[in-house]
């Protein structure tokens, strides 16, 4: 076993968000041990210990420890291995994928281990991440570019496809660099901060240890074929031997490795927030009447038990389904796309922290999937959401193909609130609209 550990004494286990999940494990395996002890006091207090009970039974609180246990140490343990190799642990990358590749290293050597990881990057999976690269502003001009090289990587083009992912990368750091820092800093030239506060990632044991194999010195003619995608001796006509998969493979999950960052930039998240201040009492007070009475609006919720088939049709015109109810919102929806209309599709959508969805990048993610024709499957109802699975023919890139989606569907007030159905709200959105696009 080879690999290389930081020299750092910095870990990616100690960012903010990976202590607070540590903390947060350690409070429930502590009332879980503790819980036989205190219901009898609990109880005597009025505390609900059934409840108490049956979540933390529903939790599998060991399991649940084991599994923040991994996420909190396979990052290091990737880094330490890979990073040097050109590879690094990033928030796209599959947790599982990353821990086998952990341990066939920790067992039969890095090589082997990497080989896990050049499996992992198949045509598809690139696709998929390609799609999630789409939330990135600086990425969104360079949509095609990278289509093309995708296809170069699916017919194993890897010669014609290197080249273009790594200008894609030094693209859209410059991009977001110089609206983060006012500074026209790329990613292989200049010195550009690539830490970001609370990021797995933009860490001094991710980013910056990748560029540094990324950005090697290569001044010396190489016929043979190499391993790590040296930007430098690619470009510059000094390494000849890049054609091959590992070489391809390593810069995509460059690329995605790079987006994390890239969104922090651009949602100005590169930096510390500032103490943000408490809450008044009145605004506790007022807080805490919201929450009672959501509370008894959801408990008087009941479903409405809707039949596809019999009550609705499972494929119909968006008139042909009551206004307000989640399969009219999925219909119109669908019909949108199926009209390659960006704008009205658009507003359907919402990205992470409720941010709308403009219509340019609607654009960028569907412009080259067709969607042909789509199906009501089942719908499964809450008093503030509903699950709208829906069968899909569509022809992409990959060509045409059928499956599956389910959509969460959200019922939501005029200030962007969820609420529950029958006491407010005025449309649906999903956080899910990516799922139309990506694998089946």
């Amino acid at each position: 076993m080879s690999g290389e550990e930081s020299d750092s004494d910095e870990r990616i286990r100690d960012i903010e968000s990976f202590q607070d999940l540590d903390e947060m494990m350690s409070t429930v395996s502590q009332l879980d041990d503790a819980l036989p002890y205190l219901k009898p006091l609990m109880r005597d207090s009025g505390i609900d210990v059934e409840s108490i009970e049956d979540a933390l039974q529903e939790l599998d609180v060991d399991k649940s420890k084991d599994e923040v246990e991994e996420l909190l140490i396979i990052p290091d343990r990737f880094n330490d291995l890979f990073a040097s190799e050109g590879w690094i642990c990033y928030d796209m990358m599959n947790l599982e994928v990353a821990k086998e590749a952990v341990e066939t290293a920790e067992r039969d050597g890095v090589e082997a281990g990497e080989e896990v990881l050049i499996e992992y990057y198949d045509a598809e999976t690139v696709e998929q991440q390609l799609n999630w690269m789409k939330e990135a502003d600086a990425f969104m001009p360079r949509i095609e570019l990278a289509q093309k090289a995708l296809k170069d990587y699916a017919e194993e083009r890897y010669h014609a496809c290197v080249p273009v992912v790594l200008s894609i990368m030094d693209g859209i750091v410059i991009d977001a660099h110089w609206e983060a820092r006012n500074q026209p800093t790329g990613l292989f030239y200049g010195d550009p901060d690539l830490q970001a506060w609370d990021s797995m990632t933009a860490h001094i044991n991710g980013l910056e240890r990748l560029k540094s194999v990324l950005t090697e010195r290569r001044t010396d003619l190489e016929t043979d074929e190499i391993r790590k995608p040296f930007r430098n001796g690619i470009l510059h006509g000094r390494d000849l031997g890049y054609d091959n998969k590992i070489v391809a493979a390593k810069t995509w999950a460059a690329l995605f490795a790079v987006r994390e960052w890239v969104l922090k930039a651009e949602r100005d998240e590169l930096d510390e927030p500032e103490d943000q201040e408490n809450p008044s009492l009145a605004d506790a007070i007022r807080k805490r009447d919201e929450n009672e009475k959501f509370e008894k609006h959801d408990e008087e919720w009941e479903p409405r038990g809707v039949s596809i088939g019999d009550e609705i049709p499972a494929q119909g015109t968006p008139e042909e389904y009551d206004g307000g109810t989640p399969e009219h919102a999925v219909v119109d929806l669908l019909t949108w796309w199926e009209q390659n209309n960006y704008k009205y599709m658009s507003d359907y959508m919402r990205n992470s922290g409720e941010s709308e969805v403009r219509a340019e990048e609607v654009r960028g993610h569907f412009s080259e999937i067709e969607l042909e024709s789509f199906r009501l499957i089942d719908i499964s109802e809450e008093s503030t959401m509903a699950d709208v699975t829906v069968e899909l023919q569509r022809n992409g890139i990959s060509g045409r193909e059928t499956g599956t989606v389910t959509l969460r569907m959200l019922w939501m007030d005029e200030n962007e609130n969820v609420v529950v159905r029958g006491h407010g709200g005025t449309h649906w959105v999903t956080h899910a609209w990516m799922k139309l696009i990506s694998p089946f």
